[in-house]
């Protein structure tokens, strides 16, 4: 009676705690294991007496027959709770198993039988695979107390319960009783572990939790599998040769090489390119002068007057210029008679001829004649450019424009050739 009104009363407190906040929760493991513990402590002394008891009774009646009784494999309703894999609740449970089913006389398969019905969630899907035998208990006892009773990781359960509690914003009741659900009752779990070394595995636990993942990795593959508990000193000298590492590595890294002069190499590969587009084989189709006259000059301002809209061969400012005041100007320029391009005329790879006397060696603007000398104000000097580069003027006569065409010439030729 006393037991059922303790379960009722628990089964309460249980509910209640589901219902409020975790500050609010009211003790239930502490308190649940402590009654257990006296009350089984007692059943073991009542049924020692009785058998004392028996066997005085048997030993003075002569007509009393002594029949061994063996359980039966009906399942009697169960004491123990429950459970689903709380840490929190794991010391009560495997406390009452071991006293009620675990350490009683019952045959492994019965064992086995209990201990199925009395997990739930991730323990029971550890065991639910085995068969109702008694080898396959020892089994499933073993694989629970592998994964849920190992030392260090209860140990570093209860100290990250206090390590991760809030300080207290005030001082009520609740607050305070909430303090010391956590720091009771985990600080005595604790202790109740029997570590060699608690306060050295605090320091480890301080100092293991403050590391990176990864390293935290490395650590708990070179420990290993051992039952053994890590000490402070363990973790120093890991973390020593994780740095002495890291420091060789960094020294004996390889830089890869970078190229010296990949600009150069992307200057030549954009002039060959635009070359080669200029370069278009008699069968193909035959390009405008305009576009043959581009060769080398700037895709975005007119190398002459600086304007965006229009090309060298378009500008007005360089049509309204005489022959002779061209040629003045793409030679202090260093510019191409052929293409008006950025090069010399000998380095000038362009097919296009002039538009009216269809030479290759002069720009249809640089065309020769009587008129062009001297233009008319306000009226170009020169015509537009229609199909590119051409011949060298024929002049049958020597004038001061000719000498001046012929010093300009003899100046090219002389200059060196500079391969791109």
């Amino acid at each position: 009676n006393i037991r059922q009104q303790f379960d009722s009363i628990q089964y309460d407190i249980l509910e209640a705690n589901i219902d409020a906040a975790d500050a609010d929760h009211l003790p239930y493991d502490s308190v649940n294991a402590a009654f257990y513990e006296i009350f089984y402590h007692i059943r073991a002394i009542e049924n020692s007496v009785k058998r004392v008891a028996d066997s005085a009774v048997l030993n003075t009646s002569t007509t009393t027959a002594v029949v061994e009784c063996k359980p039966q494999i009906r399942l009697p309703k169960l004491e123990v709770p429950i459970w689903n894999g709380d840490p929190d609740t794991f010391n009560n449970f495997f406390a009452l198993y071991n006293a009620a089913i675990h350490s009683s006389s019952y045959s492994g398969a019965v064992k086995l039988t209990y201990l199925r019905s009395l997990l739930t969630g991730t323990p029971r899907k550890l065991i639910e695979n085995l068969n109702i035998t008694d080898a396959d208990y020892d089994v499933a006892y073993k694989t629970i107390c592998d994964n849920y009773n190992n030392v260090r990781i209860r140990a570093t359960h209860h100290l990250n319960k206090l390590f991760s509690f809030a300080p207290l914003s005030n001082e009520g009741v609740v607050d305070l009783q909430s303090f010391l659900d956590i720091f009771g009752t985990n600080w005595k779990a604790f202790l109740n572990l029997n570590i060699s070394d608690a306060h050295d595995f605090i320091m480890f636990s301080l100092g293991f939790r403050c590391l990176p993942t990864n390293i935290r990795s490395s650590f708990e593959r070179s420990f290993g599998q051992s039952d053994n508990i890590p000490t402070f000193e363990e973790l120093i000298d890991f973390v020593q040769e994780q740095v002495r590492i890291k420091e060789i590595m960094t020294q004996t890294s390889v830089k890869p090489v970078k190229n010296a002069s990949p600009a150069k190499h992307t200057a030549v590969h954009k002039s060959v390119l635009a070359t080669s587009a200029l370069h278009v084989s008699p069968s193909a189709n035959t390009p405008s002068p305009q576009q043959l006259h581009v060769t080398s000059q700037s895709s975005s301002t007119c190398p002459r007057c600086a304007s965006p809209s229009h090309k060298i061969y378009d500008c007005p400012v360089y049509n309204n210029l005489s022959l002779a005041d061209k040629r003045t100007w793409l030679v202090e320029k260093k510019r191409c008679f052929r293409c008006l391009g950025t090069h010399t005329s000998p380095q000038c790879k362009s097919r296009g001829r002039c538009g009216t006397c269809k030479s290759s060696s002069h720009h249809s603007s640089l065309h020769f004649t009587n008129d062009s000398a001297h233009p008319a104000a306000g009226a170009s000097s020169a015509p537009k450019p229609t199909s590119g580069n051409s011949p060298a003027p024929v002049v049958t006569s020597k004038s001061p424009i000719q000498s001046l065409l012929t010093g300009a010439r003899q100046s090219l030729v002389k200059r060196p050739v500079v391969v791109l």
